[in-house]
């Protein structure tokens, strides 16, 4: 469950056992039953995209937020590795970093992480190069 309770995952517990069965999203809406609906298609991927969403949302040391453009969007899809897309959400990562890109359009939020405080000054120094000032959380 989402922390304000507002989204649920599961997977679905009827027909063929599956290694890596495709996770559900329900929606909470009070007096109303959760209509769930299709996710992501694997369990496994759809843990790694949320793994890195946490990092970058504090279970990392070191995080930071932004503002962004889709060119800056253009920019980190040419210069770091793709992990994944779930639910719009784009994830990216490197070696002791995180990065992930939420949002429509020219209204995109970027969300980094860093294991230590060198790999965030890292982060920090690229996304500034490119007129990107991360605010650290």
């Amino acid at each position: 469950e989402e922390n304000q309770l507002v989204v649920f995952w599961g997977i679905p517990i009827n027909g063929d056992p599956s290694d890596d069965p495709p996770v559900l999203q329900g929606v909470n809406v009070i007096d109303q039953p959760v209509e769930w609906h299709l996710e992501h298609g694997s369990c496994s991927e759809f843990l790694l995209m949320m793994l890195h969403w946490q990092a970058v949302c504090g279970g990392m040391a070191f995080t930071g937020s932004a503002d962004i453009s889709s060119v800056t969007r253009t920019h980190i899809r040419a210069s770091w590795p793709f992990v994944g897309e779930m639910g719009g959400m784009l994830v990216f990562a490197r070696d002791g970093s995180a990065v992930c890109i939420i949002g429509e359009g020219d209204a995109l939020q970027l969300f980094v992480g860093g294991r230590s405080k060198q790999d965030f000054n890292l982060i920090y120094d690229e996304f500034g190069r490119i007129g990107v000032k991360l605010e650290r959380v």
